[in-house]
């Protein structure tokens, strides 16, 4: 399976290890990694594609209409927006119709095989994290041409950013989460949300940010270990202890009603992956260590 990513700046090392658990867990995964940094990796299945040979008029036309500038502009608001584009642009350029990709904060513990009977190949497979934001706790795009669609749409919502801020947000400022739930709203056919709570009916559950962020903490806030975010979908019942995620001995999972799920993924976002690294952990960068 193809996993694709881009970043721009300084490679932190959260992200070598992000990458590492991809290259650990799913041997036949090939990494795409877009990118302004030279970086090397002694795997054969990692890329680097330099981010200047990437344009395209999509990229090119959500950059003029969205600069962020409500947000004291926070590089990480542009990028995360610009990088839904650059993802189509890699992929097309590479002739790739289906991909992973996650946050660069994640950590992957199982492999495609795995895990998708969880999927639907017509539709993006997408974690939700509150009832107005989608987030790429995990994505599994399974059709190039849906993804697509869903870009074009972003374009349109932009351009119309302050009527859909009014409609669905009170004014709040339109992030990518929020862009991908008028999306969503708008064409619900080509999502297909990811389970986060344990069933019967699967061994396995996805961490949009929730449980990352009870086990690990916030990014910059010490101490905040155990942390529950009222608005995420999984509050209610984390706080009411009904939904119990852990981490042991490199495997993590949940527990709801009885039922234990293994986790698909931990979305870190106190950037501490080497806390939650995969049973199967190696190191492919010699940046990492």
């Amino acid at each position: 399976m193809n996993y694709i990513f881009f970043y721009k700046g300084d490679i932190k090392k959260h992200i070598y290890e992000s990458i590492n658990s991809i290259l650990s867990v799913d041997k036949s995964a090939y990494v795409y990694f877009c990118s302004d940094k030279i970086i090397k990796s002694s795997s054969s299945r990692f890329n680097l594609i330099d981010i200047k040979d990437i344009q395209s008029d999509l990229v090119n036309e959500i950059d003029k209409i969205e600069k962020f500038e409500q947000l004291d502009n926070n590089p990480l608001w542009e990028t995360s927006l610009l990088r839904v584009f650059y993802l189509y642009e890699v992929a097309k350029a590479l002739g790739i119709e289906k991909f992973i990709h996650f946050d660069n904060d994640v950590v992957l513990y199982e492999p495609y095989e795995n895990l998708k009977d969880n999927f639907d190949d017509s539709k993006i497979n997408i974690t939700r994290l509150t009832n107005d934001m989608l987030i790429f706790g995990y994505c599994f795009i399974g059709n190039i041409e849906v993804y697509k669609n869903v870009c074009e749409s972003l374009i349109e919502i932009y351009q119309n950013k302050s009527a859909y801020e009014q409609k669905y947000f009170s004014g709040k400022s339109m992030v990518e989460m929020r862009s991908l739930h008028v999306s969503y709203l708008k064409n619900p056919e080509y999502f297909n949300i990811l389970n986060s709570i344990p069933n019967a009916n699967s061994s396995f559950v996805f961490d949009p940010l929730s449980f990352g962020q009870f086990l690990g903490g916030r990014h910059y806030k010490r101490f905040s270990k155990g942390y529950l975010d009222k608005l995420h979908l999984t509050y209610e019942l984390m706080k009411n202890n009904e939904l119990n995620p852990k981490y042991k001995n490199g495997i993590a999972s949940v527990s709801y009603k009885g039922i234990n799920n293994n986790l698909a993924n931990l979305h870190v976002h106190s950037k501490k992956l080497s806390k939650f690294k995969p049973r199967s952990y190696e190191n492919y960068f010699q940046s990492a260590k």
